[in-house]
C-alpha cells in the first residue's frame, strides 16, 4: 500500500481539539517482540483521538497477575488462552480503539488456531504489521533478554530465530498494511501510519 509522507515539525504536539479520528474504529498493531509496538502506539496517541489498549496490560489487570507470573505458573499455552479471550472482548468494545498486541498474538491457542486468529484480526481490526529486518530485530531482542517483565520465548524446541521464522508469514497474512520501521524513529513511524489511515 503506497502513501505520501507529510512533513510535521518534530516537536509539534497537537492538542486534543487537533487530534483526528482514524477512519477505522478498531486498529491493531502487530509484530515481533522488540519491534517497538508499544512505543509507536504511544506516539500515535499524540495524533489520534481514540482509546489505547495494551493487550498485555489488559490481561494483567483481568487476572491480577503479571505476564511473567502467568507464564511461569501456568505455561505459554494457558497464557495464549487468556490472550485469545482478551482479544475477543476488546473487539466488542464500542468506540475507536488502538490495540497494542503482544508478539505472539498470531500463535495457536486452545480455542483458536493461528489461521483462525489471522482471520479474526483481519475481520475485526485494521491490522498494521510493524516490520523490522531480522538483524536489527534480533539485536534489539538480545538487549531485552534481561527484562524480567518479559518471560523467555525460548525453550529446548524453539529458539528466537525459529519463532521469528514461524511468525513472519502469520503477521503478513493478518495485515491490511505493512510498515517497514527498520530505520525509522518511533515518531516518524507514527506519522507515516497517521498518513496511511487519514480519511
Amino acid at each position: 500500500m503506497k502513501y505520501k509522507k507529510k512533513s510535521i515539525r518534530k516537536k509539534y504536539k497537537p492538542n486534543n481539539s487537533e487530534k483526528i479520528t482514524p477512519k477505522y474504529s478498531k486498529i491493531a498493531l502487530i509484530g515481533f517482540r522488540g519491534a517497538g509496538k508499544t512505543t509507536i502506539a504511544k506516539h500515535l496517541m499524540r495524533y489520534w483521538n481514540l482509546e489505547l489498549i495494551s493487550l498485555d496490560d489488559y490481561i494483567q489487570k483481568e487476572n491480577s497477575s503479571s505476564i511473567e507470573s502467568i507464564v511461569n505458573q501456568n505455561g505459554w499455552e494457558y497464557f495464549r488462552k487468556l490472550e485469545t479471550n482478551a482479544l475477543k472482548k476488546i473487539s466488542e468494545i464500542n468506540g475507536h480503539v488502538l490495540l497494542d498486541t503482544g508478539g505472539g498474538i498470531v500463535e495457536n491457542s486452545e480455542h483458536m488456531s493461528s489461521d483462525e486468529k489471522t482471520n479474526f484480526l483481519k475481520t475485526n481490526f485494521f491490522t498494521i504489521y510493524l516490520y523490522m529486518n531480522d538483524d536489527k530485530l534480533l539485536s534489539r531482542i538480545h538487549t531485552l533478554k534481561n527484562n524480567k517483565q518479559r518471560p523467555s520465548l525460548e525453550n529446548s524446541q524453539n529458539n528466537i530465530t525459529d519463532i521469528l521464522r514461524r511468525r513472519k508469514p502469520l503477521y503478513q497474512k493478518s495485515a491490511h498494511a505493512i510498515v517497514d520501521i527498520t530505520d525509522t524513529s518511533p515518531d516518524e513511524a507514527a506519522k507515516r501510519i497517521v498518513e496511511l489511515l487519514k480519511e
